[in-house]
């Protein structure tokens, strides 16, 4: 079916926000510096002496073009990006220590912070790590994608090191502390400090967030905003950020005015709707490339288990617009107009890439949007 006939039933917009509103830099940045921090601070494996929270430029644990490739097999947090990373190094670390029979105790069981620094008293004073470990992973990981890249990590445990083990698994330990010393990269110490009720474990982070920007020039989106409210559209977001995170960056940018904040999505809506069908029975995950996020956006006020059960009206109206290939098959799944732009593009094939992945239009940037939904008011 021609998607452009679809345009003329279209009411709502649902962006997400990283490559589509706001740069991804940051949140990159944010991921290297969490790879780094657990394999050279002492207070994890302890590779380097005297370690200390300064921002490098260099990027020496998680090179660009790994994001690239992980984002394109539709591994799309930057949370689970860092954890993947660390684990494969941390993996390649193990192999120094076994047979110790401490480790073979404990591999059956979540890592986490007394594992690592354990790990790092087993390590001579010249371990390191080298990021071609990455590519040897990819490759062993051939054909998986999402979230199967991070069950993998246990075959490839075992690959390197001969041991079998199950102990790898999103939302363990280890992700846990990868989540959160992202959170003190991204967040600062005060920012940190405020959103969890603690103070970060590595202090004299400024916080990677006040350098964010915008994809485009700031008054280039709200020109194309307004455009798109005059035309009588309705916005929403959805986003794997978390709620403070979205919130204050679109203040900062001077966009939160066009977005009603009911129909904002974000990592806080994930969890709360993981909890409510945990608690009817159904354990699942609903972050990205689960559409959850996205029907929140747009139906608010429908329950997490309406929502998961398909109980929930026509979605025909509305059009998701991303960057990412996760973003474009959850809006085939649930029966959206699937809008790519190129301006989260990571390689210079990614147009045939968002295609590929369910995009009925793939646009070089949101600012085509007025033009291309103007058709909607005239037949074709």
């Amino acid at each position: 079916m021609s998607s452009k006939p679809r345009l003329r039933n279209l009411k709502w917009l649902i962006f997400d926000m990283d490559g589509v509103i706001t740069g991804e830099e940051m949140y990159w940045d944010a991921a290297e510096l969490t790879v780094k921090e657990i394999l050279e601070s002492d207070r994890y494996i302890g590779l380097k002496e005297g370690f200390t929270a300064s921002r490098e430029e260099e990027k020496r644990f998680l090179p660009v073009a790994t994001i690239r490739e992980l984002k394109n097999r539709a591994l799309n947090s930057n949370w689970d990006i860092a954890y993947l990373v660390t684990c494969v190094y941390l993996i390649d670390l193990l192999k120094n220590v076994y047979p110790s029979t401490l480790f073979f105790d404990t591999i059956t069981h979540e890592l986490h912070s007394d594992s690592l620094r354990a790990v790092g008293a087993e390590l001579g004073e010249d371990a390191s790590v080298e990021p071609e470990l990455l590519g040897r992973f990819m490759d062993s990981a051939k054909g998986l994608e999402g979230f199967a890249l991070l069950a993998h990590l246990n075959r490839f445990h075992e690959e390197l090191t001969g041991v079998k083990t199950h102990c790898f698994r999103r939302g363990d330990a280890l992700w846990e502390l990868c989540k959160h010393v992202f959170q003190e990269w991204y967040l600062g110490d005060v920012l940190y400090s405020t959103q969890y009720g603690q103070q970060p474990v590595q202090s004299g982070k400024r916080g990677l967030i006040h350098d964010e920007k915008a994809i485009l020039p700031v008054d280039t989106i709200q020109d194309t905003l307004a455009k798109l409210k005059h035309m009588g559209f309705t916005f929403g977001i959805a986003t794997g950020r978390p709620y403070e995170e979205t919130i204050e960056p679109l203040k900062k940018l001077g966009l939160l005015r066009f977005f009603n904040e009911e129909h904002i999505s974000t990592y806080r809506e994930i969890e709360r709707g993981e909890k409510a069908l945990a608690q009817s029975g159904i354990p699942v995950k609903l972050s990205k490339p689960h559409p959850y996020g996205f029907l929140k956006a747009i139906y608010p006020h429908r329950t997490a288990v309406e929502l998961y059960s398909g109980k929930y009206p026509e979605t025909d109206h509305a059009a998701i617009i991303g960057d990412a290939v996760v973003d474009m098959a959850a809006a085939k799944e649930i029966g959206c107009v699937a809008i790519g732009v190129l301006t989260g593009a990571v390689e210079p094939r990614f147009k045939d890439i968002l295609i590929t992945s369910g995009s009925d239009i793939v646009l070089t940037d949101i600012t085509e949007l007025p033009a291309l939904l103007m058709e909607r008011k005239h037949g074709d």
